[in-house]
C-alpha cells in the first residue's frame, strides 16, 4: 500500500473512532480550518474544486461535467487521495473568500503566483508558465504597434485579475467584466478597444479559425507561474506537489499538455 494512501486510511480509522466516541454530527463538514482539511475530505469523500469557465483548463460540458488540463489533473489528484473531485463554479474575484469560508477545498483555474496570493494562500509548486497579452482586431496592431501606444484604448478586463491588476498599473481606462471570454466578447462587439487577458485563453481563442477569429494578440506582458492554492498551512498543498511531481516524472503531464495544446507552456523539471 503507497505511503499516501497509508495515511489517509489512518486519518479515516481516527475520525471514524472519534466520532463514535464523542458522537459526531454534519458538523465535521463544517470545520473549515486549513489543518482538518485531509480529515474533512476523506469523511465526504470528495474534494471540492474552485473553477470557472476557462478553456482550455477547466470547460464545463452540456452535461455539467468539466473536463480540461486542470479539470483533468484535479480529478486525478483527488482519485490519489482515494476521493472525487467536485467542481464548484465560482465568481474569481471571490475566490479567496469562498477559499476560506469552506465552500471550496482548493482554487484550481490557471491562477498566477503572486507575493499578495503567497501571503494569503498555500500555494503549489508551479506546473504551467503564462502571461498577459493585448488583445485588439487584426488592423488595429497596424496603428498600435507597442504597448506604450495603446495608453488611450479602452480595456476590458477580467474583475479581479492579473489583467485589472496590470491595466491599473498602466492607469489605462477599463471596461470590467465577469471573465476574459466576456473582455475578448468586448472587443469582437466593439464594446471597447482592446483586452487583456493571460496567454492561455488567447490561444485557445484568438486567431484564424478559432471562436474570435478577426482578432489577435501580442505585447507578452508580466510573465509567470501557475499553481494551486489552498488554505494557509494545508496538509493538501503537501500532497499535491507529491502528485504533481509524479505525473511530470511518469510524462503524464506532457501527455495531458498535448492533449490541450499546452506543451509550450508546460514547466521544465
Amino acid at each position: 500500500m503507497k505511503p499516501v494512501f497509508k495515511r489517509f486510511i489512518s486519518i479515516l480509522i481516527a475520525t471514524v473512532l472519534v466520532c463514535g466516541l464523542s458522537g459526531c454530527s454534519d458538523s465535521a463538514d463544517d470545520d473549515f480550518s486549513s489543518n482538518s482539511d485531509n480529515n474533512r475530505i476523506m469523511v465526504t469523500g470528495t474534494l471540492k474544486v474552485g473553477v470557472t469557465d476557462y478553456a482550455p483548463l477547466d470547460m464545463k460540458k452540456d452535461d455539467g461535467s468539466w473536463t480540461g488540463f486542470d479539470a483533468d489533473l484535479a480529478c486525478g489528484f483527488a482519485e490519489s487521495l482515494g476521493v472525487k473531485a467536485s467542481f464548484v463554479e465560482i465568481d474569481w474575484d471571490d475566490r479567496i473568500n469562498l477559499l476560506e469560508a469552506g465552500k471550496i477545498d482548493c482554487i484550481w483555474n490557471g491562477m498566477t503566483k503572486t507575493e499578495k496570493l503567497e501571503n494569503s494562500l498555500a500555494l503549489s509548486d508551479p506546473y504551467l508558465t503564462c502571461s498577459l497579452v493585448v488583445v485588439m482586431k487584426e488592423d488595429q496592431f497596424k496603428k498600435y504597434d507597442s504597448i506604450e501606444k495603446c495608453g488611450q484604448l479602452l480595456f476590458s478586463v477580467e474583475r479581479g485579475s492579473l489583467g485589472q491588476a496590470e491595466a491599473d498599473e498602466r492607469g489605462v481606462r477599463t471596461l470590467i467584466c465577469a471573465s476574459q471570454r466576456d473582455a475578448l466578447q468586448d472587443v469582437w462587439n466593439g464594446k471597447c478597444d482592446a483586452a487583456i487577458v493571460d496567454t492561455i485563453i488567447a490561444s485557445e481563442l484568438v486567431g484564424e479559425g478559432k471562436e474570435f477569429d478577426g482578432l489577435r494578440y501580442d505585447f507578452n506582458l508580466n510573465p509567470g507561474e501557475i499553481v494551486v492554492g489552498f488554505r494557509k498551512n494545508s496538509p493538501l498543498k503537501n500532497d499535491l506537489n507529491a502528485f504533481l511531481e509524479s505525473v511530470f516524472s511518469s510524462g503524464k503531464a506532457k501527455e495531458l499538455a498535448e492533449k490541450y495544446g499546452l506543451a509550450a507552456s508546460l514547466v521544465q523539471r
